[in-house]
Parts: C-alpha cells; sequence; structure tokens
C-alpha cells in the first residue's frame, strides 16, 4: 500500500472512530431525555388527576 493509501485509510479510520463516539454520545442523551419526558409525563399526568379532583370538589385537604 502506498503513503497516499495509507493516510486516506488513517484518515477515514479517525473519522469512523469520531463517528462512533458522536453517536454513542447521541445515543445516551435521547435515552436520558427520554426518561426526563417519561418522569414530567407522570407530573403532568398527577398534576391533572389533582386539577380534577379540585374541580370536582373531592380534593384531599
Amino acid at each position: 500500500m502506498n503513503a497516499d493509501h495509507e493516510e486516506r485509510l488513517v484518515a477515514l479510520e479517525t473519522r469512523l472512530a469520531h463517528q462512533e463516539q458522536m453517536i454513542e454520545e447521541l445515543n445516551d442523551l435521547v435515552f436520558q431525555q427520554g426518561q426526563a419526558l417519561d418522569g414530567m409525563k407522570r407530573d403532568l399526568e398527577q398534576v391533572a388527576e389533582r386539577l380534577q379532583e379540585a374541580l370536582r370538589g373531592d380534593a384531599p385537604r
């Protein structure tokens, strides 16, 4: 393999390694955001239930 091909191969391998790292970081971020959204959904459901209870007049005091 000549030097030009070797340089191109190293450059491609380097880019691939960086892209794999970025994909892993993005995957972690998407997972964390999904967990946060799940928590917010639960909170919103609780608030909606409390609001319904308050509107019916049977809210806990």
